[in-house]
């Protein structure tokens, strides 16, 4: 993962709301803290659909499914 210091678009939006000024719309600044959840949302939401399983990870999905299978049986 970059760093923010390494982030190009970042870098820019940091540098655009140093040239700010008390007067201008509240809309001409960016909220840098939204953006970065944002980015960091979109690649935690990429990095979960693009998980492979390991054969481990599969065969204990296997083993609680039969669990509550069998729990479910029984009750």
């Amino acid at each position: 993962m970059r760093s923010k210091k390494d982030d190009p678009d970042d870098q820019r939006r940091i540098n655009e709301n140093k040239k700010w000024k008390a007067g201008d719309p509240e809309e001409d600044a960016w909220d840098i803290d939204k953006e970065r959840d944002a980015v960091r949302y979109k690649r935690e939401s990429l990095e979960s659909i693009f998980k492979l399983q390991s054969d481990e990870e599969i065969e204990i999905l296997k083993k609680m499914k039969e669990r509550i299978d069998l729990w479910e049986d029984h009750a």
